[in-house]
């Protein structure tokens, strides 16, 4: 286990720190990138060391930091469309906190995360 978090820890030291946004964090545009679509496979990659930068900065439960994610699907809103990718933790004991919904755009640059998918 101890193995786990030394990872864990170098993934959020070699990678800047945001914070997770709240329930009302209003999708932001893609900021005036158009590099293209980024891979399935590097948006993945990149939700999982955010997870870990929330991990470290005690936003999420160190179990998350295991999780892999339930789906990973490209949803269209009024500004544009991005990636949402769910990870699903049955070990936290608030239902409500039990989804965790991350947001990037189709470049694969991070937006937001939270726990109502809004």
């Amino acid at each position: 286990m101890k193995f786990t978090y030394l990872i864990a820890l170098l993934f959020t030291l070699t990678t800047s720190v945001f914070s997770i946004a709240g329930p009302g964090h209003g999708h932001s545009h893609d900021h005036g990138h158009s590099h293209g679509v980024a891979k399935q496979e590097t948006v993945l990659a990149k939700s999982k060391q955010k997870i870990n930068q929330l991990i470290e900065k005690k936003k999420l439960d160190a179990s998350w930091v295991i999780m892999q994610h339930s789906t990973m699907e490209k949803k269209t809103y009024k500004h544009g469309t991005e990636w949402i990718i769910t990870y699903e933790n049955k070990g936290i004991e608030d239902k409500t906190k039990q989804t965790l919904y991350m947001f990037y755009s189709l470049n694969g640059h991070y937006i937001a995360a939270n726990f109502t998918g809004k």
